[in-house]
């Protein structure tokens, strides 16, 4: 570049392209949604591949931290309690989400999304973040702004109006004012994965209040719901820190 040139940095030697195709994913999101609040700018590209960010269909810490679950052997049989190490983090979206994580993650590092900034971990565990969501708290209404995008993709891939049925609703389209809460979740959502240099695993408690998110992940290529041969993929591309019985 030149004089007053601007030379944008595309490649990102920190993440692999996994988690970078759910950042870039995010603030295409952002783009079509809310383009007056950033700037367009070229999607960023890792020098190697990885796994993307999994969600996990487990409602309880059991069921996760259990033989079949993502986080398998990293909880201390004696003592019950997480060994996560300095390189893993549980992000969530504020202090008081912070006091609702089990106890059995006490010992596990836990920082807010705006805490996180700045930091990388090899492992994240992003913890209740549609749960917790205020949207999600309205029970007639949970994260409406994510069930809209949902229908609106369902739109697009054509004669979708049975789909829209079944989920029950009308036919929304999408309000940057009426909706414009997502675009903070967006934002929110890319501080939390892009902390991520190797692993992201969504836990979300709620089956109802996440459903809407977890499908616009999933249908959009951002993210992979966590089969079985899933899970076996991650345990065997990132291992967690192993759990032991002297655990204090």
């Amino acid at each position: 570049p030149h004089g007053n040139d601007v030379c944008v940095l595309t490649h990102n030697f920190r993440s692999h392209n996994g988690i970078l195709t759910a950042a870039n994913g995010l603030v295409k999101l952002m783009l079509e949604h809310f383009k007056e609040t950033m700037d367009t700018l070229a999607q960023e590209r890792g020098v190697f591949d990885g796994l993307p960010p999994l969600l996990t269909p487990d409602t309880d810490t059991d069921s996760l931290c259990g033989e079949n679950g993502v986080l398998f052997n990293l909880v201390a049989t004696k003592h019950r309690r997480a060994v996560f190490g300095a390189n893993s983090v549980i992000l969530v979206r504020d202090q008081m989400a912070k006091k609702e994580i089990p106890k059995i993650f006490d010992k596990a590092l836990q920082l807010t999304t705006l805490e996180a900034k700045g930091l990388e971990f090899d492992n994240v565990l992003i913890w209740n973040f549609f749960s917790d969501a205020e949207g999600a708290q309205k029970k007639k209404n949970p994260n409406v702004e994510w069930r809209v995008l949902e229908k609106m993709w369902i739109r697009e891939q054509g004669d979708a109006s049975s789909q829209i049925r079944q989920q029950g609703g009308s036919d929304e389209t999408f309000d940057p004012a009426k909706h414009g809460a997502l675009c903070k979740e967006l934002k929110d959502l890319y501080v939390m994965i892009t902390r991520a240099r190797k692993r992201v695993v969504f836990f979300d408690s709620n089956i109802e209040k996440r459903k809407h998110a977890f499908n616009v992940l999933v249908r959009r290529g951002m993210c992979r719901n966590a089969t079985t041969d899933e899970v076996q993929a991650h345990r065997q591309e990132y291992e967690w820190p192993k759990a032991t019985s002297d655990c204090r």
